[in-house]
């Protein structure tokens, strides 16, 4: 089923959904970050899941939009904007 044949209701409820775990994975993070010793060996576990707290949230951000965007200029990280601009490119080529 196409984003586009869901409500805007579902795409928000959806967005909510995706905030919510990214809160709940922040959580997470900060509880790893308060020992010192698990943070100094995994930090860079730890800073992917900040990633993908992040890159949660402009999907979600994404879903939100009022007939999806026509331009992917507002999403902050540079990798998940690349890859939707590439996907929109291609699906405009189909059309």
């Amino acid at each position: 089923m196409s984003a586009s044949s869901h409500s805007t209701h579902t795409l928000r409820e959806l967005a909510t959904i995706l905030d919510e775990t990214a809160q709940a994975v922040e959580v997470l993070g900060a509880s790893l970050c308060s020992d010192f010793a698990l943070m100094e060996k995994h930090m860079g576990s730890l800073q992917g899941l900040d990633l993908i707290c992040q890159t949660v949230r402009q999907v979600g951000l994404v879903l939100c939009e009022e007939g999806m965007p026509n331009s992917f200029e507002h999403i902050h990280l540079e990798s998940l904007r690349e890859r939707l601009e590439e996907a929109d490119g291609r699906s405009r080529a189909a059309a």
